[in-house]
């Protein structure tokens, strides 16, 4: 539990699960989120990438 929370930099706060499901339900939503912000984020530099592709074989093939 305290791995996932230091890995994570989600820190300890004030109020924390007092049971082992309740640290196992924490450590799943914070995996889950983690790996929500880090698809989001590879989809929206994957189309950045795709855009800039785009252009730049556009300006080669202008070159021509």
């Amino acid at each position: 539990y305290f791995t996932v929370q230091t890995i994570t930099t989600v820190g300890y706060g004030d109020i924390v699960p007092m049971g082992h499901y309740g640290r196992l339900f924490t450590i799943f939503f914070i995996l889950v989120g983690v790996g929500f912000v880090g698809t989001a984020m590879g989809v929206m530099v994957g189309a950045a990438l795709d855009r800039e592709e785009m252009i730049m074989d556009q300006m080669v093939s202008s070159k021509k």
